[in-house]
């Protein structure tokens, strides 16, 4: 518990000035944090980052990061499909130790945390990206600690045991219920056009999206038989592990700014 805290007040100051600063800093931020939960993410199906699979997986992920498809040229459904034969190809010429299955999982992890990311940044970009990037990293984070001290005090039934067996309804209620209240003590600090009504909406949709991109991570895991993405956040596992609900959250907090 001691080092979970202290990884997670460092990391998260840290990742909070980056995230302030703006600019070139957060490009950076981004680009570090999306390739390092994308090369955990390929590690636990057992394919090496220096892999030629993997890397053509990365540089498919920083184009998802820098464009995504808010402007889909016929150069960029190019460029696409090229990365996709590159990764076929790679299947061929290393008879088949990297499979078509690997070259599947690769592409759709570079797909999901390529935009997920990209959302992050669109959303730091806006007139108001930094409150709203701020209000949307505090949803995830107040649903997460609420969901970790309900579900641990008052945790009795099991949510997914299948999935998650440590997770219980009743932290995914008090995590919910903390980022509701969280949620209408700062929504006017946020924008003052958004309503009581518009943050309570928010906080409900963005609380229940971060929990099942931890689900999402979970069955990942439980899939390959891995305890955690990786190593390098002590007490929270990897980059992968810390930012699974971002990459749900941020892309429905871009809908949702659309939508209301």
């Amino acid at each position: 518990m001691r080092q979970r805290i202290l990884t997670g007040l460092i990391g998260g100051t840290i990742f909070l000035g980056f995230v302030w600063l703006g600019g070139i800093w957060f490009i950076l931020l981004i680009l570090v944090v999306a390739l390092g939960a994308f090369f955990e993410y390929v590690r636990m199906r057992g394919v090496e980052w220096y892999r030629p699979s993997s890397l053509v997986g990365a540089l498919l992920l920083i184009y998802f990061l820098d464009f995504g498809f808010k402007n889909l040229s016929p150069n960029s459904f190019y460029a696409i499909w090229m990365v996709a034969f590159l990764l076929l190809l790679a299947s061929v010429l290393s008879k088949n130790q990297t499979s078509v299955l690997d070259v599947s999982y690769i592409f759709l992890g570079a797909f999901y945390i390529g935009m997920g990311f990209h959302a992050m940044f669109l959303i730091r970009q806006m007139p108001l990206g930094l409150p709203l990037t701020l209000y949307t990293i505090a949803l995830v984070w107040l649903t997460d600690s609420g969901a970790y001290f309900m579900g641990r005090f008052f945790g009795k039934h099991k949510l997914w045991p299948s999935i998650s067996p440590k997770k219980t309804i009743e932290g995914a209620v008090g995590g919910i219920a903390v980022a509701v209240v969280g949620s209408l003590l700062i929504y006017r600090l946020i924008d003052p056009q958004i309503t009581s009504w518009d943050a309570f909406f928010i906080a409900v949709l963005i609380s229940l999206v971060s929990m099942v991109g931890d689900m999402i991570e979970s069955a990942i895991k439980r899939n390959f038989k891995v305890k955690d993405s990786g190593w390098i956040l002590p007490g929270h596992g990897g980059f992968f592990d810390r930012f699974d609900s971002m990459i749900v959250a941020f892309p429905t907090m871009l809908w949702l700014l659309h939508v209301l």
